[in-house]
């Protein structure tokens, strides 16, 4: 946590951004997982409109390792019908 990092207490904004990027994250990752990494899918059910903003989440709230996993596992295909 940040704490951890800087030695000092985080302030309550702080802490509110953590939680809610953590919120954020796990949300993805429960719906990628739900919706076997059909991007698409994930796309509607999250309201991301597109296959691209999902891997730009996907970037963003580090979930690049579990991507690649995915990936190598065979369960995500470019360009897969929804």
């Amino acid at each position: 946590m940040l704490s951890e990092m800087t030695g000092k207490k985080p302030t309550l904004a702080q802490v509110g951004r953590i939680a809610a990027r953590e919120a954020q994250r796990n949300a993805l990752l429960t719906e990628l997982e739900t919706q076997n990494w059909n991007l698409s899918a994930v796309a509607r059910e999250l309201g991301l409109v597109a296959a691209g903003n999902v891997l730009r989440a996907i970037k963003s709230l580090g979930l690049d390792k579990e991507y690649d996993r995915a990936k190598a596992a065979g369960k995500i295909h470019p360009g897969r019908p929804t």
